[in-house]
């Protein structure tokens, strides 16, 4: 089977001799080919890393709203339910760390590094998450009608820890007013 495949091959070549330099591509074929395809794979390689600067932003603003909406619940949720406040200790003064009473329990917030902390009965933790940095953090006492129940200012801002490729990391700045009920 082999030996008549080999001289139906040679028969062909002997008989169409011009059939032997016809196989394959010319070199103008190929450039045209690689142009083609290097082009291809450039748009893929655009789109690609358009789709990823767009998903890295998009996780830098909902790190940045979520951990906002987080703290600022947090610091409403202690300071209402507080007995009274200990620093910023007269009105009008401002700090950067918040003292609050809640039922004899001292609630200390402060900044350390990039991370909000809350201290309870010695321990701290943070209240933020490693995706986001805190700062800015001050607290400024404000007059009440009623002065066993005064007023804080809040003030803070958040840095998303997340860089996407074409803009410079998510900061949004934080205010919010909480009287002791």
């Amino acid at each position: 089977m082999q030996d008549q495949l080999l001289f139906y091959t040679m028969f062909q070549l002997i008989i169409h001799p011009e059939n032997m330099f016809k196989k394959g591509y010319t070199i103008i074929e190929l450039l045209i080919y690689m142009a083609l395809l290097s082009g291809f794979i450039l748009i893929l390689g655009q789109l690609f890393f358009s789709i990823l600067d767009t998903q890295l932003q998009s996780q830098s603003n909902s790190a940045v709203d979520a951990e906002g909406q987080f703290l600022i619940s947090r610091l409403n949720y202690d300071i209402r339910r507080a007995t009274s406040l200990t620093i910023p200790a007269t009105l009008g003064q401002a700090d950067t760390s918040l003292n609050l009473d809640i039922n004899g329990v001292a609630y200390i917030y402060t900044i350390s590094g990039s991370d909000l902390i809350l201290t309870v009965s010695g321990i701290s933790q943070p209240l933020n998450s490693p995706s986001v940095s805190v700062s800015n953090f001050q607290a400024r006492r404000l007059g009440n009608p009623d002065p066993s129940k005064p007023s804080v200012l809040l003030d803070f801002s958040i840095t998303s820890q997340t860089v996407s490729l074409s803009q410079n990391a998510k900061t949004r700045s934080y205010q919010t007013t909480v009287n002791l009920q």
